[in-house]
């Protein structure tokens, strides 16, 4: 829903904040996973994001400072994941919805 695809912002301070659209309840152990995407300053492709319980999420403004100065262009997405617990004992999840629609937005 937010914010509209191809969204543009200013400054590294700027507040941007992702919001979506909710599935309906999450079940105990479910959550939205967001991964974000951008070109760093090395030129490789950064995948960041979080997992959350609520459908809006505030993007850190650390991101600006590691994203590439050329290729100002992030790529963001929701997936509804359950937790599991991987073999080697640590937490993980695994996806229980497609992954919506890809939106980018630029923070120049």
């Amino acid at each position: 829903m937010e914010p509209v695809d191809e969204a543009k912002f200013r400054g590294g301070t700027a507040q941007i904040r992702l919001k979506w659209e909710p599935v309906g309840t999450l079940a105990e152990g479910e959550w939205y996973a967001i991964s974000v995407r951008f070109i760093d300053r090395k030129g490789q492709i950064e995948h960041k994001g979080d997992r959350v319980r609520k459908t809006t999420w505030r993007v850190p403004e650390e991101y600006y400072s590691i994203a590439s100065l050329a290729e100002r262009a992030f790529e963001w997405d929701i997936t509804v994941q359950r937790e599991i617990i991987n073999p080697d004992g640590t937490m993980g999840g695994i996806p229980i919805s497609p992954t919506s629609e890809t939106w980018v937005f630029y923070w120049r």
